[in-house]
């Protein structure tokens, strides 16, 4: 466990079903420092200069309907900052979608949506990556989307499932997932009751959703540990570093 790590992370939190969840409480543990900007509450989001890198969380809505939101215009505009400023940034699930808009890549329907929980298969390029050190090859997390992104030009593919090739890349400081490692058994249960037609989309009833996380939270929740370790390192490296 990284211990006493002298930062400040700016988390964008899009929506109100949406948190930081395990991964807030794994930064504070590490005595952090932590502002969470809700998005969806606020018209002015703080000055991204003020910190040294920015987690940007999920959401229901989509990229494809990005101009329609004017907060989730703001979050754009801040992580399109971050980026010019060299600053680390990981985005989870729609702020992965939306990290991969900012680096100029497309957003689209994925043919087939995922939700619950899924293997996640390291590429070699994963595999080899400090931001995935002490995880095995293969991982199942949660999923809980319907868009999917293409890889930025220039960007490493890190991981991948079977319906949804880009589950995670790396381009620069920037960091994009997919999957849901931050998501915690309260998460999933709000997610469910609030957007059962997910799991009916592909076959899978809510209970069987949250059956599938139950069985593996305490897997789920120390992968989530090692990642926020990991991400730890990788925003205080040098920028110079290509070997994540």
């Amino acid at each position: 466990m990284t211990q006493g790590v002298s930062m400040r992370i700016l988390i964008l939190q899009n929506h109100e079903r949406c948190d930081a969840d395990l991964m807030g409480d794994a930064l504070r543990r590490r005595d952090v420092q932590i502002e969470i900007a809700e998005v969806f509450a606020t018209d002015r989001l703080p000055d991204v200069e003020a910190f040294d890198a920015v987690m940007v969380f999920g959401s229901p809505a989509s990229c494809l309907n990005l101009d329609d939101d004017p907060g989730l215009v703001r979050a754009r505009d801040l992580v399109r900052r971050a980026v010019a400023l060299e600053k680390p940034v990981l985005g989870v699930c729609f702020g992965g979608q939306l990290l991969a808009h900012v680096l100029g890549a497309a957003v689209q329907r994925a043919p087939v949506g995922e939700f619950g929980r899924y293997e996640i298969r390291l590429t070699a390029e994963g595999v080899r990556s400090p931001l995935f050190e002490g995880f095995p090859s293969a991982f199942g997390s949660v999923e809980y989307h319907q868009d999917t992104f293409d890889l930025p030009e220039g960007a490493t593919l890190l991981a991948s499932t079977d319906l949804c090739p880009h589950q995670a890349f790396v381009l620069g400081r920037s960091v994009g997932l997919q999957f849901h490692p931050e998501s915690s058994l309260r998460q999933v249960s709000t997610w469910t009751a609030a957007y059962p037609e997910g799991p009916a989309s592909v076959g899978k009833t809510c209970d069987e959703v949250l059956a599938e996380y139950r069985a593996a939270a305490a897997e789920h929740a120390g992968l989530c540990e090692r990642l926020v370790d990991n991400f730890l390192r990788f925003a205080t490296s040098s920028p110079a570093r290509r070997d994540y």
